[in-house]
């Protein structure tokens, strides 16, 4: 992987799994790429307030 890629790579990930978390499971797909990658851009998912929680 490209050196200028794999930070910008590593953040998104990270950042996708912290949603995941945070965000009650549904059954919401995420669509694949031309590429055949899943990019999880303009996917909604519900979300909880986790302030509100608190």
């Amino acid at each position: 992987m490209d050196d200028m890629i794999a930070p910008r790579h590593f953040s998104h990930c990270t950042d996708l799994l912290r949603q995941s978390l945070m965000c009650r499971p549904d059954l919401t797909m995420e669509t694949l790429t031309p590429e055949g990658g899943v990019t999880g851009f303009g996917t909604e998912h519900e979300c909880q307030d986790w302030d509100q929680l608190m």
